[in-house]
């Protein structure tokens, strides 16, 4: 009888961790994108991009 239980709960487990995957994939997709093309590796430009003159946080003192 264990071994049945055990199994439905690893069923349920699994079943859980492919939905939340699929959800996890979906907005991944949905932000594919909003970068601009001219972004291709954020840890070169992320300075201007947050402190430039157009940046994010100019003028923020957080």
């Amino acid at each position: 009888m264990s071994q049945v239980v055990e199994d439905g709960v690893k069923r349920v487990i699994q079943k859980d961790q492919e939905i939340h995957l699929r959800q996890m994939y979906t907005t991944l997709k949905e932000l594919d994108g909003a970068g601009g093309k001219g972004i291709t590796d954020a840890s070169t430009t992320i300075n201007d991009v947050l402190y430039g003159d157009n940046g994010a946080w100019k003028g923020s003192d957080e």
